[in-house]
């Protein structure tokens, strides 16, 4: 099985997680679902959070810092 990869990106003020696991766009509607984050914090620290609470998964950003 393949290592799911969360992708990071933000608008309107809210950081999202993109999924590349089927299952989250089977059991959501969409593979992007809204983080708990706001832009108030940056990405990295968004990522270490995300990671933390999900170290199986691969934590990218759709970005430059």
């Amino acid at each position: 099985m393949q290592k799911e990869t969360i992708t990071l990106s933000h608008h309107d003020g809210t950081w999202y997680a993109k999924s590349d696991n089927p299952r989250v766009a089977e059991l959501f509607g969409t593979d992007t679902l809204p983080t708990a984050y706001t832009t108030k914090m940056d990405a990295i620290t968004v990522a270490e959070r995300i990671q933390a609470k999900r170290p199986d998964v691969t934590i990218m950003l759709d970005f430059i810092i």
